[in-house]
């Protein structure tokens, strides 16, 4: 419930949520509110935000250690300079018929200005 409260986040770049513990489920929502794979659309408007999420005490050394590789992963990502660059490498990573080129134009353009597109010609 909390990670779905945050997927219109566009300012919260730290979260601390120490003394509660994070399940695999938890980590599950997490994980799609950062990149949520099952779209185009959706990668798109996954959070770009988000940074950083505390799950131990912020004094403790081993902050990370918990935290799913493909968490801190997307957390690293959306420490990119640029929101929409972080969305579209996600996209990329993530779609392969838009990285091989097979997306249709249409699609693409309403995403990537046309220079951005892939195209099979």
């Amino acid at each position: 419930i909390f990670a779905s409260a945050l997927a219109s986040n566009c300012k919260l770049k730290k979260l601390g949520i120490w003394g509660n513990g994070m399940t695999t489920k938890g980590w599950s929502a997490f994980s799609k509110l950062l990149c949520e794979p099952s779209s185009v659309n959706k990668t798109f408007l996954s959070n770009h935000t988000l940074q950083d999420i505390c799950i131990s005490s912020p004094f403790a050394n081993d902050r990370e250690r918990d935290t799913p590789d493909n968490v801190k992963s997307f957390l690293s990502l959306n420490k990119g300079a640029d929101e929409k660059q972080v969305a579209i490498t996600k996209i990329l990573t993530y779609h392969a018929l838009i990285r091989m080129g097979l997306q249709s134009d249409a699609t693409c353009h309403w995403i990537f200005p046309k220079s951005c597109c892939l195209s099979p010609n």
